[in-house]
């Protein structure tokens, strides 16, 4: 009898149509991963801090002082406050906080850098803030610095951009200190406007030598070179650049971002999209009038940038499309998360969520209650090498390393391309004991979903066999 060999190894592209895909893709899923050639079921989460704040939290950052205690500061549209040993003390609880594109508090997003052993953060409402040790209080900082949207280390200075007045303008501090912000002879303070710009400025970052600025269409760079101009300008692309000031992460000598038509990694040269395969679905799902709420965040250990955005009517941040930067593959995750920070110094990634408290990622197999997380894949889908014609699958022969005691497979089918997708029920697969299913399905068209809704059930799929026959009808 005929045999198929599917294998689901390389990630996600679902803005291919069925039975297009190139091999080893799949057409959707859900927490799970590739790497080492097998699509994987993703680790879930616990509570880091179980007390509900009593607003979404807006803002993580997590930095080690010298003493070798791990501070996270959390932010709300009101209050910023530390957590440290399991103890949450408020700094201060009466912050402006309000979004001006949503025009609602509940997007007011911080920002955060650390200058030394100095944390320096804004809201872009506020005055900029300072976090001194012994880390008991924040004050604003000092020598009247612009009201900021974005805070950044760079050179030895203190980069502020998105000034409310002053919408194309880079502010910086002097040299070596973060309170000196009036230019006068003798020190480095300074600013400067991108007149040629046609947008405001939205954010930027160090990378390597220079000083990435995004407009909304537009990629500049700043280099120190000292003196009385301090800094260099130069154009590096135009047509692309950053949509929000959160969509932006620099891992290593990189930054991934996302612009208003794709995502992209920019080495310093030129943006490279990365986003093919996946950026027409996405950018249908997401609602862009409250986009100002999305962020994205690295998780390193796994080679992954997670761009978190907003779905639904309600506009909450609860889409995260995952790309693994190792091997190019692209995954996603139903996970409402408002503000996530990388692992460092902090033993696994934190994240805030839906419920106003704070959690790991990636620390166990359940969800922070201790219930399931379904993990699952889709294959695409195949006319079994004969164009509509009716088969019969008989026989599914996954090869799978799991320690689940149960695997569930559904197969989809349809005769027409034009119809919609019926998906059969569960067949249940025990990998300790089972080699095979024995099933009887007739269709024209049909896909496989790999899935485990049950608890500590992680999995690798490495690929299955399909033995059907063709038939004449029904």
């Amino acid at each position: 009898m005929p045999e198929l060999i599917i294998t689901v190894n390389k990630g996600i592209l679902k803005d291919y149509g069925p039975r297009s895909l190139p091999a080893g893709y799949g057409l959707d899923g859900r927490h799970v991963r590739f790497r080492d050639g097998t699509c994987q079921k993703m680790k879930g989460r616990t509570v880091y801090y179980d007390t509900a704040d009593s607003n979404w939290i807006n803002g993580l950052f997590a930095f080690k002082t010298a003493a070798g205690a791990v501070y996270v500061l959390s932010g709300t549209k009101t209050t910023m406050a530390k957590i440290i040993a399991g103890t949450k003390t408020n700094l201060k609880i009466n912050y402006t906080g309000y979004d001006t594109e949503t025009g609602t508090q509940d997007a007011t997003p911080w920002s955060f850098c650390a200058f030394g052993d100095v944390i320096i953060f804004t809201n872009g409402i506020d005055n900029v803030q300072k976090f001194v040790s012994p880390y008991n209080a924040v004050a604003d900082l000092g020598g009247i610095p612009p009201k900021a949207n974005v805070a950044k280390a760079f050179a030895r200075h203190v980069m502020l951009l998105g000034l409310p007045n002053y919408p194309k303008r880079v502010a910086w501090s002097d040299i070596d200190n973060y309170e000196i912000w009036t230019p006068a002879p003798g020190n480095e303070a300074g600013d400067y406007d991108f007149y040629e710009c046609e947008t405001p400025l939205i954010g930027g970052d160090a990378l390597g030598d220079f000083f990435i600025v995004y407009a909304l269409d537009q990629i500049f760079a700043m280099q120190y070179i000292g003196g009385t101009l301090v800094f260099a300008t130069r154009s590096i692309a135009k047509e692309k650049g950053l949509w929000k000031k959160h969509l932006l992460a620099t891992i290593g000598n990189a930054h991934f971002f996302m612009s208003r038509d794709n995502f992209y990694v920019f080495d310093g040269t030129q943006p490279t999209p990365i986003g093919e395969g996946i950026k027409y679905d996405v950018f249908a799902s997401i609602n862009k009038s409250q986009i100002s709420k999305a962020f994205v965040f690295p998780v390193t250990e796994e080679g992954e940038v997670w761009f978190v955005l907003p779905t639904g009517v309600s506009g909450y941040p609860n889409l995260a499309c995952i790309y693994n930067y190792r091997n190019g593959s692209w995954t996603f995750e139903d996970l409402e998360m408002w503000a996530a920070v990388d692992r460092h110094p902090t033993s696994y990634p934190i994240y805030s969520s839906f419920d106003k408290k704070i959690c790991n990622l990636g620390i166990t197999e359940n969800d922070p209650d201790g219930n399931a997380i379904t993990g699952y894949i889709d294959s695409d889908e195949y006319d079994l090498g004969v164009f509509d014609r009716y088969k019969a699958i008989s026989r599914l022969m996954p090869l799978v390393r799991s320690r689940a005691s149960v695997l569930k497979f559904r197969i989809g089918q349809r005769n027409r391309l034009d119809d919609p997708v019926i998906w059969s029920g569960a067949y249940n697969f025990n990998p300790s004991v089972d080699w095979k299913l024995d099933i009887r399905v007739n269709a024209k068209y049909f896909r496989f979903r790999i899935y485990t809704d049950t608890v500590d059930s992680p999995f690798k799929f490495d690929g299955m066999k399909v033995i059907y026959e063709v038939t004449h009808g029904r």
